[in-house]
């Protein structure tokens, strides 16, 4: 499909949101279940054995533009 359509997507201005939309991260449930361990609910942080992390808004500003391969996802094309 994007061979077909890119060109259009390129004049439209979509082309990356498109192909951004697509890219597939593969799951990492042990991470996922590691972290997890680590929370507090009393807190709301995380406790690792260096010290407390907690979760704030500035953290998250680059979630949109997550890394994939050691490269921001934007740059796939």
């Amino acid at each position: 499909m994007a061979s077909l359509h890119q060109t259009t997507w390129k004049r439209a201005g979509i082309h990356e949101a498109i192909i951004n939309s697509t890219f597939e991260f593969k799951r990492k449930t042990n991470l996922v279940y590691g972290l997890s361990e680590k929370w507090c609910c009393e807190t709301n942080t995380f406790i690792f054995p260096w010290g407390e992390a907690t979760n704030v808004i500035g953290g998250y500003d680059g979630f949109g533009r997550l890394l994939g391969f050691g490269r921001l996802c934007f740059q796939f094309t």
